[in-house]
């Protein structure tokens, strides 16, 4: 009978050992698929931003190049 008794006991550690580790597993599993919808998420929002690029670029303002006035010293020096 004590003999059942430590088997039993030894079963019921055993077993809660391995749901202890299911536990910590689940809870590593869980972690690792908020990451990824996380990483999901931010891949569509780049895509998203990357195909509104292409149908509406960035307005673009041109800006002449400066001209040289040639300055007024040499104006009144006459060259």
């Amino acid at each position: 009978m004590q003999q059942l008794e430590r088997e039993v006991t030894r079963y019921r550690e055993e077993s809660s050992k391995a749901q202890a580790e299911v536990d910590r597993l689940l809870e590593i599993l869980k972690e690792m698929e908020n990451e990824k919808n996380d990483k999901d998420k931010k891949i569509a929002e780049l895509e998203r931003k990357h195909a509104s690029r292409k149908l509406h670029p960035p307005y673009q303002v041109s800006v002449p190049a400066p001209q040289h006035v040639g300055g007024f010293v040499w104006d009144f020096l006459g060259k």
